[in-house]
């Protein structure tokens, strides 16, 4: 079947060059000139708004915004012939291209689609068995592309030079493309941080300070421990380069001495082999407990012992406290939260403290139990509150159905007006039937929650007996009654955190009554 040229009334325009191709010379507004000539000989007008451009996307995806928007109006009726220029400007990937143009374009929405310089369209057999030749080439010369890109970037690595990417901090990019030249300044900051990891700084204080001297990543973000780790393990500095897995001699000027990056890696590889910190230290809310400032988790630091000399030279031990910190500020530094030390042994101690005030009868004057009860009691009268206004409702609603129909049969409205008013009067029966629903199922599950006087017991029996219980079987208690712990402490400066009546504390509670550890408790 021909083309029927006065048919089209909503014809369009896609054109889409990539950045490689934009070197090479290829044009969008000689796709688009061609293609408007080719129009105007049909005699179609294609008003800007038809005309879709993508600038500098592959054609190994679908995913681009200018094709995402006319997809969308071809669905909506707002398109009825696509044209491009070539049939690659579509896509290089066979499957893509065919399942795109023959199933959702002329077949789900019976549009036209059409190349200009391959003289063909889909609304024909013969046109269809070109196209799909066509797209078999498209998809040969992407597979062609993608050879000719990987032999262009082994052949920048067998030249010294980098296969793709930015320079990583400390480099500027050369004169020579996938060259690299060093930038002085940045370069004093890559050799200090090597200076600071070989003193037996971690990543995250080399961190820290930078932050709080301003130093930027070449992003212009805040360090991190993971941006210094790269830097103290990229092989660059050493006047390599990388490609596969791979490194080489480069064409760049180092900035490390090899001396230099090879002991900082001996360091790296015997933390790893101790395994950082000490395991097994006791903190009771590690991992649960959150800075209130930036939301970050609260970092645990096990108490440690530093050896130190008097002045005649005889030696001493101190004991450092074991403290929790805010992560964020351990990561990204005091610009990123302010938040302070806080003592682990103290915290710890008021959590306790709060356990016990909340489910010890005695502390609570006896009346625990029954303020769970009737906390419980107002819980579930008031859902049953709703679901009676909700019935009541309902209710209304289909008594005023009721009273439509009989309106109608007397011959006081139209059908038009009568549809129209039980339509919404259905549709709200149906909401309100939903709400009915699901305030009932609340109901179920609020008598299900209801305070177990034997679990609430059980509770109280274990807290009264705390200090005989081991710490690992404590921590799965406090697991079990609480969701989190949030805290602010605003920083008070080193050896300030001996007391701490400023900190704000906040508990959310576990509400689930989950079964507790009870039966493995080495207590009698």
């Amino acid at each position: 079947m021909d083309l029927d040229i006065e048919a089209i009334k909503h014809p369009a325009i896609y054109a889409r060059v990539s950045s490689e191709e934009q070197v090479q010379g290829t044009s969008l507004d000689d796709q688009v000139d061609k293609c408007l000539k080719q129009a105007a000989v049909y005699g179609w007008i294609i008003p800007p708004e038809r005309i879709y451009i993508d600038d500098g996307y592959s054609g190994a995806s679908l995913e681009r915004p200018a094709l995402s928007r006319l997809r969308e109006d071809v669905r909506s009726g707002k398109v009825d012939l696509v044209m491009v220029y070539k049939l690659d400007r579509l896509s290089r990937n066979i499957k893509d291209t065919v399942n795109l143009v023959l199933e959702e374009w002329s077949k789900e929405h019976r549009v036209v689609f059409r190349s200009v310089t391959e003289d063909f369209n889909t609304n024909s057999p013969l046109g269809t068995l070109i196209f799909s030749i066509l797209a078999s080439f498209a998809h040969f010369e992407r597979d062609v592309i993608k050879e000719r890109t990987s032999n262009g970037r082994k052949r920048r690595f067998s030249e010294g030079r980098r296969a793709v990417g930015r320079p990583p901090y400390g480099y500027d990019p050369g004169e020579v493309n996938g060259t690299m030249k060093v930038n002085e300044q940045e370069a004093k900051v890559v050799r200090r941080m090597f200076e600071m990891y070989l003193t037996g700084m971690g990543f995250m204080q080399i961190a820290r300070i930078l932050n709080d001297e301003g130093i930027r990543t070449k992003s212009g973000e805040a360090w991190s421990e993971k941006t210094v780790r790269d830097v103290i393990v990229n092989r660059v500095y050493l006047g390599e380069v990388k490609y596969s897995g791979q490194y080489g001699p480069g064409s760049h000027e180092p900035i490390i001495k090899p001396e230099v990056f090879d002991a900082a890696q001996e360091i790296r590889r015997s933390k790893n082999r101790v395994g950082g910190r000490a395991s097994g230290s006791p903190f009771l809310l590690g991992g649960m407990i959150y800075c209130r400032n930036c939301g970050s988790m609260l970092h645990t630091q096990p108490e440690t012992v530093s050896r130190r000399r008097h002045k005649d030279g005889s030696v001493y031990y101190t004991v450092n406290r074991a403290y929790y910190q805010c992560g964020g500020r351990v990561k990204k530094g005091n610009s990123f939260c302010r938040a302070g030390y806080i003592d682990q042994k103290w915290l710890d101690a008021v959590i306790v403290q709060r356990l016990k005030e909340r489910f010890l009868p005695e502390i609570r004057g006896g009346r625990y139990l029954e303020e769970l009860e009737e906390e419980a009691s107002r819980y579930v009268q008031g859902i049953r509150t709703k679901i009676q206004a909700v019935a009541e409702e309902i209710e209304t609603k289909r008594r005023a159905v009721d009273r439509w129909i009989s309106a109608f049969e007397n011959g006081q409205l139209s059908p038009e007006k009568f549809g129209n008013r039980i339509s919404e009067l259905e549709k709200t029966i149906d909401q309100l039937s939903a709400e009915k629903e699901m305030l009932e199922k609340h109901l179920e599950d609020a008598k299900m929650r209801k305070i177990n006087v034997t679990w609430a017991k059980e509770v109280a029996n274990i807290i009264e007996r705390w200090d005989l219980i081991p710490f690992q079987y404590q921590k799965q208690i406090v697991r079990c009654l609480i969701d989190c712990v949030t805290v602010w402490k605003p920083s008070q400066g080193k050896g300030k955190h001996k007391s701490q009546p400023e900190v704000e504390i906040d508990i959310v509670w576990n509400r689930s009554q989950e079964t507790l550890p009870i039966g493995d408790l080495p207590i009698n």
